[in-house]
């Protein structure tokens, strides 16, 4: 997406090597979309639902590594 594109061409110019996100384990189109991105899990940890209407039980930390060409 352009947004995205857009938020690592910034990080890489701040000088950022790496950039990260966290997702719900049960957005699987976004999970997909960040592996087609480069992006992947890297931690998982439990989601307490603070009375928060969901399914998911888990928040992923999907991590990708900056590059000029990797954008």
């Amino acid at each position: 997406s352009k947004f995205l594109s857009l938020s690592e061409e910034q990080a890489f110019e701040d000088g950022l090597s790496e950039i990260s996100l966290l997702v719900t384990d049960i957005n699987e189109n976004a999970i997909q979309f960040y592996k087609k991105s480069g992006f992947g899990v890297i931690a998982q940890e439990p989601l307490i639902r603070c009375g928060a209407d969901t399914e998911a039980t888990q928040w992923l930390l999907m991590l990708k590594a900056l590059s000029p060409g990797s954008r």
